[in-house]
């Protein structure tokens, strides 16, 4: 059966010859093989196909995340960049606090002409400079202005604390007029009213 010839004839409705196929038996066995096999391969294609599609799809939302994780870590790096300006305004403040009350030192001087804000400027690429260690820089430079944070506040106490050192020993002080009345003339040497 699989060494013999077969022939297959196809005719048209006139009853013309429009085909005519001669094969072997084993040919006719083989065909149905390739069919299911060509099957198959589409089924695993299409898998694949889908699969690709899915991983698109994902690798599109992943970049989308990516965007908006930069953007939030911008939007974070202009905003401790105007914590640390105002933090550099709080140690001028309290530079000159301390040359005012006289428990300044030779650093206190320094910051005070030294005082410049941070300039904004190339920000915007902070993304692209940083790549994967922006949000190291970022933790790195708010713990920073954290450690900057507290000493400037015992700086603070320690400016309350002169101060009301200082309005205790102004108390103590006699500033004020010894009695009520009228001035007839000022305190120490004056002429004789009627020598001159």
């Amino acid at each position: 059966m699989l060494t013999q010839n077969y022939q297959f004839a196809l005719f048209s409705s006139q009853g013309r010859l429009v085909l005519n196929l001669h094969t072997k038996g084993w040919v006719l066995l083989v065909i149905p093989f390739l069919l299911c096999a060509l099957a198959a391969a589409n089924y695993v294609l299409f898998g694949y196909y889908n699969d690709h599609q899915n991983t698109l799809g994902s690798l599109s939302e992943i970049d989308k995340e990516r965007l908006q994780v930069n953007e939030a870590m911008l939007s974070s790096s202009f905003e401790l960049t105007d914590i640390e300006n105002t933090l550099a305004r709080v140690v001028d403040f309290n530079a000159k606090l301390r040359i005012m009350l006289s428990i300044g030192d030779e650093i206190d001087r320094e910051a005070t002409l030294s005082f410049s804000p941070r300039s904004t400027h190339g920000l915007r690429h902070l993304p692209a400079l940083y790549g994967r260690n922006l949000n190291r820089k970022l933790r790195s430079r708010a713990q920073e202005l954290n450690a900057d944070m507290i000493y400037e506040e015992t700086q603070q106490q320690e400016i309350a604390h002169s101060i009301s050192l200082q309005l205790e020993n102004l108390a103590t002080i006699p500033v004020i007029m010894p009695t009520r009345g009228r001035f007839s003339s000022a305190f120490g040497w004056r002429k004789d009213p009627f020598k001159g």
